[in-house]
């Protein structure tokens, strides 16, 4: 269980990195996917112990000139260079560190995403698999590139969690299928969940909730 006690006897909080997919912003999960409703039910259910949820904007290398979820569209279209972009992964480490700097938090870390913010999650706990304790990887759009090596967990002191959900008539369904196969194949435990529906917030959801009381 996370501590609740910081070293100068206050109480610290675990830290959820909440990721929106292509055509979505920083306020996505609040506005559609109600985090702050899951969160607070949950926590009055005593499912799970307040947390800080930090979402960031995921398509920041996507346009210059406008927004980047200017419309689904454009964001589409500019896949291929988002892909290629790693600006978030590379400004994470300077989010942690103002994170726990600014805010009383525990050494307990989550992150989580769906679609393509799926990929840039496994992307960031291949990246500082040291940091993080579990990913949640929601109708992931996710290919070779994201899949961690065995080595890349087990030499490191915290074993990451990985949580993977898929909608049975999802369109990215066999993504989701591979690198749960990979993952089986490398040795790597993880956790597998398929179910009816698609790519969809009602699923994505459902599975914020179920991998927060996972946690």
């Amino acid at each position: 269980a996370p501590s609740l006690e910081g070293r100068d006897g206050e109480r610290v909080f675990p830290v959820l990195y909440l990721l929106h997919g292509i055509n979505g912003y920083e306020g996505s999960w609040a506005e559609r996917g109600r985090v702050i409703q899951i969160i607070e039910n949950l926590i009055a259910c005593d499912s799970i112990t307040p947390m800080i949820v930090v979402m960031p904007d995921c398509n920041t290398g996507v346009h210059e000139d406008r927004p980047s979820h200017h419309t689904l569209w454009n964001n589409v279209w500019h896949y291929p260079r988002l892909c290629r972009d790693h600006s978030l992964e590379l400004a994470l480490e300077d989010l942690m560190q103002y994170m726990d700097t600014t805010y009383r938090v525990s050494d307990q870390r989550y992150i989580a995403g769906f679609s393509s913010g799926a990929r840039i999650a496994a992307n960031i706990v291949n990246r500082y698999p040291d940091k993080f304790q579990a990913v949640g990887l929601f109708s992931p759009v996710i290919y070779k590139e994201q899949i961690p090596q065995k080595s890349q967990i087990s030499n490191h002191k915290s074993q990451i969690s990985y949580h993977i959900y898929m909608g049975r008539s999802d369109m990215f369904i066999n993504n989701g299928r591979r690198f749960h196969k990979r993952l089986t194949k490398s040795g790597i435990d993880h956790f597998y969940m398929e179910n009816e529906g698609g790519h969809t917030w009602r699923n994505w959801r459902f599975y914020l909730t179920d991998f927060l009381e996972r946690l």
